[in-house]
């Protein structure tokens, strides 16, 4: 269900790719700009909902996860059509030494299956990297040269 993280990559001037960078503060001043631009983006596409869930819950976790009081860069790349959204969101991760990449978890593989999974067995924070897991097609993350990369796609119907 993952997918190669390091295959992604410098998205500028490949084709179709839309780029967004953005300056995001640390009570949450920002995440507005971001949404509106991806809803801008997929105005069309049946899977916007979805795909504002994800990138709300990626972006969110970035100034949540920050530390301190700093403004944290975040760029943005998107692209639509033949049947898919791809998205990677990049930004530096201040505190590294607390980000743990999402990895598949034995949790999402049941729900998948459709198994019930008592709540109490859930930790109490990563709740949103599950339900980015389960709405996105592929969902990936990895630190690379102190960026924090997060990839994921999204199925549409649009063409």
């Amino acid at each position: 269900m993952g997918r190669d993280v390091t295959a992604a990559g410098a998205r500028l001037g490949s084709e179709g790719w839309e780029r967004l960078r953005v300056e995001l503060q640390p009570e949450g001043l920002g995440l507005g700009v971001v949404r509106r631009w991806v809803r801008g983006l997929l105005v069309e596409c049946g899977a916007v909902d979805d795909c504002l869930l994800v990138v709300s819950e990626l972006v969110g976790n970035v100034v949540r996860h920050q530390g301190g009081t700093g403004v944290v860069l975040v760029e943005l790349f998107v692209r639509h059509g033949r049947g898919v959204v791809e998205a990677e969101l990049r930004h530096v991760e201040a505190r590294r030494e607390s980000f743990v990449p999402f990895k598949p978890s034995m949790e999402r593989e049941l729900l998948l299956a459709g198994v019930d999974v008592p709540v109490e067995g859930l930790v109490e924070s990563g709740r949103g990297l599950l339900v980015v897991g389960l709405v996105a097609k592929q969902f990936a993350q990895e630190v690379q040269g102190g960026v924090l990369v997060s990839v994921w796609s999204h199925g549409c119907k649009c063409r």
